[in-house]
């Protein structure tokens, strides 16, 4: 049995998410969360918006919580470059 995570969409989402995070900096957790929520309407276009909606925003939630992480990982890591390459001391005189 094959592992269905390549075609679901995750490697996808994760990447965007890192990007997103990067480029929002120290609000950059929030690129995984608009991420992984921008999912809802194609989840009911291809499934239908009925009864299994909550069960789908509860699964949203979920594959929500590596994305945000990510994200924020990657926001941290620009607020603290930006922060330590503009307050450096260069070598050379005083």
């Amino acid at each position: 049995m094959r592992l269905a995570i390549g075609r679901s969409g995750t490697p996808g989402s994760l990447l965007l998410s890192a990007v997103g995070g990067f480029g929002f900096g120290r609000r950059g957790w929030s690129a995984g969360a608009i991420v992984t929520v921008a999912q809802l309407p194609v989840m009911g276009v291809n499934t239908g918006f009925g009864g299994l909606l909550i069960v789908g925003v509860a699964f949203l939630a979920i594959l929500a919580v590596p994305a945000v992480m990510l994200s924020a990982l990657f926001g941290r890591l620009r607020a603290t470059s930006r922060r330590n390459a503009g307050g450096r001391k260069q070598d050379g005189p005083i």
